[in-house]
Parts: structure tokens; C-alpha cells; sequence
């Protein structure tokens, strides 16, 4: 997905791939053994994906900062106590 090429995954069991695969919008991009891969369409559009990477991104990016921001805070804050 990271380099927005081809790809088809093969049916497991577990949940790892399908959730994955469903968190992007890509379900369709997982066969079973009886399936006819050829018959797939042989482009993705990643617009979809792309935007939901988005904002999955700036979503950890924000934890990421909040959490910092926090950790700073409770620093200066014990440094004034003492």
C-alpha cells in the first residue's frame, strides 16, 4: 500500500489482514482459493486509502503531542515543587 502498487493477499485465517484490508478500503483485494485473481481488476484506487492513512496519521501524530505536552507540564510542575 505504502507504494500504491498492484496487489492481491490470499485468505487466512485470523483477522489481521482482512482488518487491514477493510481500514483502507481494499476488502477487495483478498481472494479465496476458488477465486479467478486474473478476473480482478488490475488497478487499485488508492484516493481512499490515501486520505484515511491521513488521517490515521495526524490522529497519532496529535496522541503523540498531547501525551509530550503533558509529560513537559507534569515536568516543570514537579520542578517548581522542589
Amino acid at each position: 500500500m505504502i507504494f500504491e502498487k498492484l496487489f492481491f493477499v490470499g485468505k487466512r485465517n485470523g483477522n489481521k489482514v482482512p482488518n487491514f484490508l477493510s481500514e483502507f478500503g481494499l476488502q477487495g483485494q483478498q481472494f479465496t482459493a476458488e477465486d479467478d485473481v486474473r478476473s480482478f481488476p488490475q488497478m487499485i484506487d488508492f484516493a481512499p486509502a490515501r486520505t484515511r492513512w491521513k488521517e490515521l496519521r495526524l490522529s497519532s501524530e496529535s496522541f503523540m503531542h498531547t501525551g509530550l505536552t503533558a509529560a513537559e507540564q507534569q515536568e516543570e510542575s514537579v520542578g517548581q515543587q522542589e
